[in-house]
C-alpha cells in the first residue's frame, strides 16, 4: 500500500503525498526502493521529509526539477530511447538485445562525475555524460522497454565508495 501511494504521489509530483503507514513500517525505505524499481522517476531527487502522525505519514519528496520541466525532459527521453530501441534487429534474442543496450551504452555515454542529473537516466540518454547510476537506470529503462527484467543494484566496489550496477 504504501509502495502504491507513493508511486502515485511522485508520478503526480505531488508536494505532499498522505501515507498510511507509520514509522515502523519504514515509509523512507519503501522510497528508496520504488527509485530502485523506477528508473522513469528521473526528476525524484532521493530526498524526503517525513511528519508522522498517529493513523497516516505526511511524506514529502524531493524532485529536480518543476513538471513542465519533468514533461520537456521525458519528451526528449522518449525520443532518444526510441532512437536506441529503433537499432533493435526484430529477430534478436534476448542476450542480443540486452548486449545491444549494453553497447549502446557504453559506446554512447561518456562517464562524467560532473555531468548534470548524472543520477537517472536523462543524465545518460539525453546528455550523453553519466556516472555508474545513470548508465544501470538507463539499462534498466531501456531494457524495460523491450519487456526484459532488470534489476538495478546498489553497494560498493572494491577500491571504491558507492557504485551501482545491474
Amino acid at each position: 500500500t504504501v509502495y502504491r501511494e507513493l508511486l502515485q504521489g511522485v508520478q503526480e509530483m505531488k508536494e505532499s503525498i498522505t501515507i498510511h503507514a507509520g514509522r515502523d513500517e519504514h515509509p523512507e525505505k519503501v522510497y528508496e526502493y520504488l527509485l530502485y524499481d523506477r528508473p522513469e522517476l528521473f526528476f525524484c531527487d532521493g530526498s524526503s521529509k517525513m511528519t508522522v502522525y498517529e493513523d497516516h505519514t505526511e511524506f514529502y519528496p524531493g524532485y529536480t526539477c518543476t513538471l513542465s520541466e519533468k514533461e520537456q525532459k521525458q519528451a526528449q527521453i522518449e525520443t532518444a530511447s526510441e532512437e536506441c530501441i529503433a537499432g533493435i534487429s526484430g529477430d534478436a534474442s534476448v542476450y542480443d538485445k540486452i548486449r545491444y543496450v549494453y553497447e549502446y551504452i557504453v559506446n554512447t555515454v561518456d562517464y562524467d562525475e560532473n555531468a548534470p542529473d548524472n543520477q537517472n537516466i536523462y543524465s545518460a540518454l539525453v546528455g550523453k555524460n553519466s556516472v555508474c547510476a545513470g548508465y544501470s537506470r538507463a539499462a534498466q529503462y531501456l531494457l524495460g522497454k523491450i519487456g526484459i527484467e532488470c534489476i538495478y543494484v546498489v553497494g560498493t566496489a572494491q577500491g571504491q565508495s558507492a557504485h551501482a550496477w545491474n
